[in-house]
């Protein structure tokens, strides 16, 4: 398990790629916890790309789940 913290926002994208690529290469899991309910439309943009496990307000993406997250316009990393 890995976990980063990083309190400057330009910072933040890189974390979500970081994350994504950690994923692929450890064939895991990134963790992503939203500021919000995701909305319907958003949970399943992310199980079309990849593997999306559910769980309230957070949920567990694989890498190309992650790297579907990372291109949506909504993308934010909470620190």
């Amino acid at each position: 398990m890995l976990h980063i913290f990083v309190s400057d926002l330009a910072g933040r994208p890189v974390l979500g790629k970081l994350a994504q690529r950690i994923a692929k290469r450890t064939q895991g899991w990134a963790f992503v916890e939203f500021q919000a309910l995701p909305s319907a439309s958003l949970l399943g943009q992310l199980e079309t790309a990849g593997r999306c496990i559910r769980v309230n307000d957070y949920v567990y993406l694989d890498s190309s789940a992650m790297a579907a997250w990372n291109a949506h316009p909504d993308f934010h990393v909470l620190k």
